[in-house]
Parts: C-alpha cells; sequence; structure tokens
C-alpha cells in the first residue's frame, strides 16, 4: 500500500508550529523547504490550527510571503494568499470552529503547489484578544 496519494507522486510531510500571541495576535512563519529559483517546494494539501482556550471569534488568515526579499518586491511581501482578499476586511479570515476547537482546512480542487524559499504565514488572532498559543499542524507533499 503506498501513501503518495498527491499528484506528481509526491510523498506526504508533515510540518507543526506553534507561537504566543501579541495583543491577541499570532503569527506562525514556516520556510518552504528546499532550494529558491529550483523546482524544490512543497504541494500543500491542507491542515489545521487551534488555540489552547477556545473563544467563538477566534480565526485564521493564510498567506504566501517572500520574507527574505527573493522577488526584489521587499521582505514580507504577499505573493499569494488562502485568504479571500477580495471580501470585506471584516469577513477575511476562517473562523477556528468553538464546536470541534479548531479549523481544518482540506484542499478544495487540486493541490497548491509552493516554491522553495517562500513562507506560509498563518495569522491567528483571538477573538476576545487575549494571550494565548496559537499551534498548526501542515499536511503538505514533496515530489
Amino acid at each position: 500500500m503506498s501513501l503518495n496519494i498527491m499528484p506528481e507522486r509526491a510523498s506526504v510531510r508533515m510540518a507543526k508550529a506553534k507561537a504566543a500571541t501579541v495583543s491577541g495576535v499570532a503569527t506562525i512563519l514556516i520556510q518552504v523547504p528546499g532550494t529558491p529559483g529550483s523546482s524544490d517546494g512543497r504541494i500543500i494539501s491542507g491542515g489545521n490550527g487551534w488555540f489552547d482556550s477556545l473563544h467563538a471569534d477566534d480565526y485564521i488568515e493564510i498567506y504566501i510571503t517572500d520574507e527574505d526579499n527573493l522577488k526584489g518586491g521587499g521582505a514580507g511581501l504577499v505573493i499569494g494568499t488562502y485568504t479571500d482578499t477580495d471580501c470585506p476586511l471584516a469577513c477575511q479570515g476562517w473562523f477556528i470552529n468553538p464546536h470541534k476547537g479548531f479549523v481544518d482546512i482540506h484542499q478544495l480542487e487540486t493541490f497548491g503547489f509552493l516554491p522553495a524559499g517562500f513562507y506560509v504565514k498563518i495569522i491567528g488572532t483571538k477573538g476576545d484578544l487575549s494571550s494565548d498559543t496559537f499551534r498548526i499542524n501542515l499536511k503538505w507533499g514533496k515530489r
């Protein structure tokens, strides 16, 4: 039985991270492994995230960023997003389901390719802006 269920014969890989909130906001940066400018990277499949203490208005936003100025547009340049920035600001992001205790994100129809050297930036915001720890798991594939 093979675990290579993703396209292009990717091997499943998992990554985890955590961050403490600052004024109710926790920011996690995970650099995509591999050599920048090569065909290296990861095919992202999904993940989940949660705060240690639940609040009904906790939510997340997810971006792909260039923290190291690889593209020359400045450190922190947003090069992609899973947050619908076409929506009004008050509607952007995704609530963490307080009944489940976490938000669970799966691919929609296809997997997204993340080039090596860029970052997955996940911002968790506490609905009551309290101090807490935000944790995430990423499921992605290596070709």
